[in-house]
């Protein structure tokens, strides 16, 4: 019977490592193919300070708490969550806000932007540089390989990035207040 054990396992072994070999030949290939189509902007910084603006969310939104990140915002009403290991996405009527995190290495939000635009070859329109409850923020502007038009606001903190996004333009005010309204622990 152990011999048939062994037997087993010589055969299984082979078989995880040509399944983690195709998928990682499959996510390399689909990462190099969405990079290629990538199109690029002037890029253009401005520095803003956060300046009130009228809000489109409104003071019966709820606060949601993304407990596993140490994370809370405010949920516009009439709009869905579904959380997910990294990401949330906030849906009304097919459109979508997504907020996800990384972890990082880097300390500065322009350190981790110049990193991940030169290794996946990403440009970006209007960069421009805010301040949303103590953090820096930077909110771009790109174009996704499918020709949509991304705004996402990146927002630095301790060793993690956390990204509001939305290729939605009805939907760029409301990305900005959630933006606005998001809160560390």
């Amino acid at each position: 019977m152990h011999s048939t054990q062994n037997g087993n396992i010589l055969i299984i072994i082979p078989i995880v490592l040509i399944i983690v070999g195709i998928s990682s030949i499959s996510y390399w290939y689909q990462s190099n193919q969405s990079n290629k189509s990538e199109k690029t902007f002037p890029q253009e910084t401005q520095i803003t300070l956060d300046s009130p603006k009228e809000s489109t969310t409104s003071v019966e939104d709820p606060i949601y708490k993304w407990n596993n990140f140490g994370v809370s915002f405010k949920k516009p009403n009439d709009f869905k969550v579904n959380e997910k290991s990294n990401s949330i996405v906030i849906k009304k009527e097919g459109q979508q806000i997504e907020i996800s995190t990384v972890s990082t290495n880097y300390q500065t939000l322009d350190e981790y932007i110049a990193d991940i635009s030169t290794k996946n070859n990403l440009r970006y329109e209007n960069k421009e540089k805010l301040i949303f409850n103590d953090k820096e923020v930077i909110k771009t502007l790109r174009l996704t390989s499918d020709q949509k038009e991304e705004l996402t606001y990146w927002i630095y903190n301790d060793y993690g990035m956390y990204f509001v996004s939305t290729t939605d333009k009805e939907l760029y005010e409301i990305t900005e207040q959630v933006a606005r309204s998001i809160q560390f622990k």
